[in-house]
């Protein structure tokens, strides 16, 4: 589903193209800890408090991901990561994300926020092509909690 975007007028009087928000079809993580299903971060809901039903979680697992597929390839502008609100916002920290093309990488963003972040917002430089979307925590014993995971492109 794709929502938004589409042609504006600029300053210049010339128009432009403005990406869209694309929506995922399919959403799995390496495993489902309370409740916390993978879809839940693709269903639209920016809600970030987990007992609104729309954050996911994983169990407490060695380098934990989450894993979106896109209806098709797009040429990604930016991602957008609704964290956690309502406690657990570590459970984001040092978060890589991955674009991918047929499972093979395509840029791989690794934050380097110490703080929690209500919203990261990753542009992507050069227009990546690609059709998912991984999200993960790099080493130890850890848990994983989404609110929401938008894409932008075309």
């Amino acid at each position: 589903m794709i929502s938004g975007g589409g042609y504006g007028h600029s300053s210049t009087g010339t128009y432009c193209f403005t990406s869209q928000k694309i929506s995922f079809i399919s959403a799995h993580q390496i495993n489902t800890g309370y409740g916390g299903s993978a879809s839940r971060a693709i269903d639209g809901n920016t809600n970030s408090n987990y007992f609104g039903y729309s954050v996911t979680s994983t169990n407490w697992s060695q380098n934990p991901w989450w894993e979106a597929s896109l209806p098709r390839v797009i040429k990604f502008d930016k991602v957008k990561i609704y964290n956690r609100s309502d406690c657990c916002r570590e459970r984001i920290e040092g978060f890589r994300m991955t674009i991918l093309k047929d499972d093979q990488s395509i840029f791989v963003y690794d934050d380097p926020n110490s703080s929690w972040l209500s919203v990261y917002e990753i542009d992507v430089p050069g227009l990546a092509e690609g059709n998912k979307v991984k999200i993960e925590l790099i080493g130890g014993s850890k848990i994983l909690s989404l609110a929401e995971v938008e894409t932008y492109g075309w």
